[in-house]
């Protein structure tokens, strides 16, 4: 009869396995939706010393240690014992979050994302999906930006077998920010209903709904109105860019200095044209979900409204229009607590090493095979079985000549 910690091992390694033979890792070779990083806080709310970081940089260290000729080489000869709680997993109704920060505040965090999914479902048409989510919470920004890069606070992809998100949370007691997390779980879950969006689109409705809010008792969900927002004054109106930048924000990356004007066009779009063209904004929408081309889609909608008219027409509304709250009940927001199992270090290695594999950070192919590779030879070196790291090993030894090359082994 299998132990404990050997049935978290197999159950964990089946989660890898399965999101691999699903092509999780073509994730390396899409853009993934990033949230803007604003400049960490300074002082004593500032993190240092969580478990985060420095749990998810021993891990690497502990991996990333080489000896003659480049061999990794392992920095303990104790065999890898479960992480004392450091690495745990929350399953919910709709969620699977794997966490090292304290278990208590994941745990909230898991309670938080199962009420906004359930506030969600109604805005973006949702009442039938049953799409399961996978989260990486990281304890601490440190520990984030290890995987994830430091240019941004989430990350959030449904290139993965279900849509996966990186967070961090703000310290030992502070969850992350619920517009964050409703912001990023607007992008997961939209794509069950649009399929693949142009960037303006993606990010249009999840600045929109990253306003929700919820009643005490969760049994309603509430968008205030546009004009209460901080984004409503006439000079966010005058800055609205057409919609041919917004297209082809999708061919090329704006320079990081103007991304906000970026994401505030796409609110201001999005709350424009669902505020005077419902209908019109629903029919692009539903074309978008059929796989109808983005452009074409919305040339059909809107047929007889010239580009530049309607872009005229929203600079002049921005600002000075009203537009009314939505409300709308909430059902399905209570479910049962979340299951806990800890993890051992040699799971939770393997899941990063799959995550590093993903490309968020934005690493070259090679680096991250790299890096992948020394974490999982560390695992295989204290537990040859482990099948998972076993498995994500066998793909590294593919000939991974380009990304091109990556994605069709990968996939």
């Amino acid at each position: 009869m299998p132990t404990p910690s050997t049935q978290v091992n197999r159950r964990w390694s089946a989660l890898a396995l399965a999101c691999l033979l699903a092509g999780a890792p073509a994730l390396a070779l899409a853009p993934v939706q990033a949230e803007v990083a604003s400049p960490p806080p300074a002082g004593p709310s500032a993190s240092h010393g969580t478990a985060g970081g420095a749990a998810a940089e021993q891990l690497e260290r502990d991996a990333s240690a080489t000896g003659p000729q480049g061999k990794p080489v392992a920095t303990s000869r104790r065999p890898l014992r479960p992480a004392q709680g450091s690495w745990h997993e929350h399953v919910s109704a709709h969620f699977r979050v794997l966490s090292d920060a304290p278990a208590p505040l994941a745990a909230q965090v898991v309670e938080e994302l199962e009420r906004l999914r359930a506030s969600l479902v109604t805005p973006l048409g949702l009442e039938q999906a049953t799409v399961g989510v996978d989260v990486i919470l990281f304890a601490d920004r440190e520990g984030y930006a290890r995987y994830a890069g430091s240019s941004s606070v989430a990350k959030t992809s449904w290139r993965t077998r279900r849509p996966l998100m990186l967070l961090a949370a703000r310290g030992p007691d502070e969850a992350p920010r619920r517009a964050l997390l409703a912001h990023e779980l607007t992008h997961a879950l939209s794509h069950e209903v649009l399929g693949r969006q142009p960037r303006w689109v993606a990010e249009g409705l999840a600045e929109w709904l990253e306003r929700l809010e919820i009643s005490p008792d969760a049994d309603r969900a509430t968008l205030p109105p546009a004009h209460t927002s901080p984004r409503w004054t006439r000079e966010a109106a005058e800055a609205l860019l057409p919609m041919s930048a917004l297209w082809a924000w999708d061919v090329r990356l704006p320079p990081r200095a103007q991304l906000p004007r970026y994401y505030a066009s796409a609110w201001g779009w999005t709350t424009f044209l669902r505020a005077r063209y419902p209908d019109q904004l629903a029919s692009f929408h539903a074309s978008l979900g059929d796989g109808t081309r983005a452009e074409r889609a919305f040339a059909r909608a809107f047929a007889g409204k010239e580009p530049e008219s309607l872009w005229w027409e929203a600079r002049a509304w921005l600002g000075t229009g009203r537009a009314e709250a939505s409300s709308w009940p909430v059902e399905g927001a209570s479910s049962p607590a979340a299951r806990q199992v800890a993890l051992s270090r040699a799971d939770a290695s393997v899941v990063l090493a799959w995550v590093r594999l993903l490309g968020f950070d934005g690493r070259a192919i090679a680096e991250r095979r790299r890096l992948a590779g020394q974490a999982l030879s560390h695992v295989l070196e204290e537990l040859p079985t482990h099948a998972g790291a076993a498995r994500l090993t066998s793909l590294l030894d593919a000939n991974w000549e380009s990304e091109a090359a990556a994605l069709a082994e990968l996939r």
